[in-house]
């Protein structure tokens, strides 16, 4: 994901623009900790983000995102 390392964006009024990929970044650690950082089963977050488990652990790879306690 080569859009992590973009830099920065400003506006006008020099306020950061959040990029898509930090957006969802946020969103998944956030439904993970909403969790418990239960990934797959009954109200883990892959079922709330309606992902197959697999993907949102792809995803998680991808982010930089590692389960707590590894």
């Amino acid at each position: 994901m080569e859009d992590c390392f973009l830099p920065p964006v400003k506006t006008k009024e020099n306020r950061r623009v959040t990029t898509l990929v930090e957006m969802e970044r946020e969103y998944v650690l956030e439904v993970l900790e909403m969790t418990g950082w239960r990934v797959s089963g009954e109200k883990g977050a892959a079922e709330l983000l309606g992902l197959r488990p697999t993907t949102l652990e792809a995803r998680m790879k991808k982010m930089g995102i590692e389960r707590k306690g590894k």
